[in-house]
Parts: C-alpha cells; structure tokens; sequence
C-alpha cells in the first residue's frame, strides 16, 4: 500500500514538529552542573560560624574629672551641669493608666469618656452631668446614679478592647424609663 505524497508531507510535517517540540522542552529543562555543585559543596565546607560569646561586653569606665572647690576648669564643658543650668531643659514624662475618648451618640449626646485601668472605672463628663461608673464585668460599667446625679442608673458597655464604640443606657429621676445611646469614638 503506497501513500499519497500529501499524506507523506503531512507525517512528516508532524514528525518534525514533534521532534522540534521534544528538543525545546529538553532545552528549557536545567540540567544539573557537577562542576558547580562540587564547588559549592567545596565552599560550604569550609565556611565556618563565627563563634558567639555569651558573656557580655566589658563596660568602659568613664571618669568624669571636675576641679576642685575654688578652682575653675581650663574647658568649662568639662564641669557637669548643675540642677540649676539644666532645670529649663528638663523634659518629663508620666506614664499614667488613664485614658480618654470622646464619643459622639445616636439620639443627640456627646461625652468624655475617662477609663482608669488601676481602679477600674470610668468617669462620664456630659453636659448633662458626670458620673464615675465602677467596672460591672468584662468591658462594662455602672452606677446607681443617674447621668445627671439623680436617682436612675447608668450603664456603660464598650464594644470592644479598643473602646471604638459602646452603648450607654440612662434612667434619670428614678422613673422606669431607660434611654439608649449608641455611641462612637470621636478620636479617630
């Protein structure tokens, strides 16, 4: 049986195609380099850790060489500063565990909100009246005491650690009537 000559062109366009396609993929592949991996392996062997100590660093001494009383110093840098010539640089810091925020709330209320971890309470600044809330349980507070210093109650719950939101419930003059805000932080 004897093939047409556009049968014959045809395999042999399709074995030269899939010999191209099998050379070009061989091609691509990266073949590994014995020489190379002999010489890196050469040079990880002789690369060492340097050792470290545990000890710590000898301290450098300072001496510090003042003049003695009646005499003045050749460099008056030399000389440390008294309270006296330092006392307008001074600069201090105070780390305190009180915190305050500003929330603004739904119906119509703003307040400052000051949170003191230590005593674990809060203290509400509104214009209708302050009150210092004691901690109730996880990120809650109450008092029995209205907002504005009445009979009542005020309860403060934040929503999270971050004291981003909460809700304040108020019942003011002792009556049954308790109103809800919804509050959100003003110090973002």
């Amino acid at each position: 049986m004897q093939l047409s000559k556009s049968s014959r062109l045809t395999t042999s366009f399709w074995m030269v195609g899939l010999l191209s396609a099998a050379m070009s993929l061989s091609a691509c592949q990266k073949q590994p380099d014995s020489a190379a991996q002999d010489a890196a392996a050469d040079n990880t062997a002789q690369t060492q850790e340097a050792p470290m100590s545990a000890e710590p660093a000898a301290p450098s001494d300072a001496t510090i060489v003042t003049p003695a009383e009646g005499e003045v110093a050749a460099d008056s840098t030399a000389i440390d500063p008294t309270a006296a010539q330092v006392a307008n640089d001074t600069v201090a810091t105070v780390d305190t565990v009180a915190s305050q925020m500003t929330y603004v709330c739904t119906p119509e209320l703003k307040f400052d909100a000051i949170y003191n971890d230590d005593a674990d309470n809060v203290s509400i600044n509104s214009s209708a009246g302050n009150v210092t809330l004691d901690e109730a349980g996880d990120n809650a507070y109450e008092v029995a005491t209205g907002l504005d210093g009445s009979a009542g109650l005020t309860q403060w719950r934040v929503a999270n650690d971050q004291r981003g939101s909460g809700t304040l419930r108020v019942s003011n003059g002792g009556n049954d009537k308790v109103t809800a805000y919804e509050c959100t932080s003003a110090n973002k």
